[in-house]
């Protein structure tokens, strides 16, 4: 019997396939489509420094950046004139930019790593049906039936596993289509960097991708336009006048409607869903890939910690990421309505708010932060425990264990176990403890004195100056 049943190949389930392997847990990933995404659909775009974060740990950043390209800023225009400019390179993080990577792309990639891992993807494979009992899950699968200890739906919008668990999917559609195209431009614009303009028609969007001129234009339309490179530069001329752009040899046009949906529950019995099939909502931000691929990073752990004989954590998935999901599908809806009003005294008002706030360095930061997924933290949770001292500096129970230099000049990234708990004990001595790599510094900057006990997925698990109690919390909650 498996331990693990995913459904759907997209780069969510990819993700977790790689972590399956990479956590030697036996599991099959199946997928409907016969091929993968077409090269010339690039689909998702923008990789975020968090998930930059993880693509480290998985072993696929140095391809992605070998086939992806790095944005630097944004860029937001209206009456002609720039409102807004944040630069990516005030991000406090170890990748301080947004990677600029089709999800065509993204796919191959994290196939690769899997070949790599010695796993693949069964294509051509759709799940039919599956039942649970308390030991196992039967899926129909074509013309076999596969027994798994869990299912994994990450399967999209349409899921066949949320349904099978009966999740409701609650949510609406925008009555705004809107239309986008890869092509050519040439022309004055920063090829580094992204351009919304704002105008009484509507907003255009302009999204840098790698190779010569090339760019992504995404709009939203009134009634249902075929899109064609003359509606582009219908677009373009009356809602970006005098960029000085010209569009040539379109590779994909595309007309779309979008909808803001979350899954009522992302569990149910052995079932499990991550990715578009727990939460869809508007590209506004490039969130929903990223949201995705850090489900599974959270939910791969503990199906393995699970798996080995260790605590069973599965329940914290829900209580953890649902509430992340929430607040992306909550700030995409309401920016979303912000770009696009159409009473003309909103439209200034809104104007005129962005060129304040943008030229604040608080606000930037808050943009920066938000949209790149590093302010996430469970400190909620009911698996994050312990405290920091009064006044302490660092990371609380609950925050993202951020990268920093250590002794000798080592990254802690570089010496943090990404299949294991790692222990930073700073300036302080450090029991051993099975199951837990142990990482001892002198020094280190965003690390006051202490143990912080770093989970897998690269959030602080527990956080303590008293060995004893880490040692309670390490066989109580996790069981190792």
């Amino acid at each position: 019997m498996l331990d693990v049943l995913v459904c759907g190949a997209g780069p969510v389930g990819l993700a977790m396939g790689v972590q399956l392997a990479r956590f030697g847990l036996s599991f099959r990933i199946v997928e409907k489509n016969k091929e993968p995404t077409p090269l010339n659909e690039s689909r998702a775009l923008g990789v975020h420094a968090r998930t930059l974060e993880v693509f480290e740990d998985m072993g696929v950043l140095a391809a992605a950046e070998d086939a992806g390209m790095r944005w630097h800023g944004l860029n937001a225009f209206a009456g002609g004139k720039r409102i807004l400019h944040v630069s990516f390179d005030e991000t406090d993080a170890a990748h301080p930019f947004l990677l600029s990577l089709s999800q065509s792309r993204t796919e191959r990639i994290l196939e690769a790593r899997l070949g790599e891992l010695g796993a693949k993807v069964e294509r051509g494979r759709e799940l039919l049906s599956f039942e649970q009992d308390e030991t196992r899950v039967r899926a129909k699968v074509g013309d076999e039936t596969i027994e798994a200890r869990w299912i994994v739906g990450t399967d999209g919008a349409h899921s066949v596993v949320r349904h099978g668990l009966g999740i409701e999917f609650e949510g609406a559609p925008y009555e705004e289509r809107f239309v986008l195209t890869d092509l050519t431009i040439d022309g004055d614009y920063e090829p580094d960097e992204s351009c919304a303009w704002f105008s009484p028609e509507g907003m255009l969007i302009l999204l840098p991708l790698k190779g010569d001129k090339k760019a992504r234009l995404l709009a939203q339309v009134q009634g249902d336009p075929a899109p064609t490179l003359a509606l582009f530069e219908e677009l373009l001329a009356k809602r970006a006048p005098g960029a000085r752009l010209r569009l040539r040899d379109p590779v994909w046009l595309a007309s779309f409607k979008i909808h803001h949906r979350l899954a009522a529950r992302y569990r149910v019995g052995r079932g499990f869903i991550a990715g578009d099939a727990a939460h869809i909502h508007s590209p506004v931000g490039g969130q929903g890939m990223n949201t995705g691929i850090q489900d599974v990073y959270n939910l791969a752990w503990k199906l393995a910690l699970a798996a080995k004989g260790g605590k069973d954590l599965l329940a914290s998935y829900e209580v953890e990421r649902r509430p992340v999901a929430q607040a992306v599908v909550r700030g995409t809806d309401l920016a979303t309505r912000a770009v696009l009003l159409r009473h003309p005294v909103a439209q200034e008002i809104r104007n005129a708010v962005y060129k304040y706030l943008g030229q604040l360095e608080v606000v930037q930061q808050r943009i920066l932060r938000a949209a790149s997924e590093l302010d996430i933290h469970y400190r909620k949770s009911p698996i994050c425990g312990g405290s920091a001292p009064l006044f302490a500096s660092g990371p609380s129970p609950g925050d993202r264990a951020p990268d920093d230099i250590i002794d000798g000049g080592r990254r802690f990234f570089d010496v943090r176990s990404g299949t294991e708990h790692t222990l930073l004990a700073v300036d302080c001595p450090a029991p051993e403890l099975r199951g837990v790599r142990v990482v001892k510094t002198k020094a280190a900057h965003r690390y006051g004195q202490g143990l912080y006990l770093v989970r897998p997925d690269g959030y602080v698990g527990y956080r303590t100056g008293d060995e004893r109690a880490l040692g309670d919390y390490v066989s109580g909650v996790l069981g190792l």
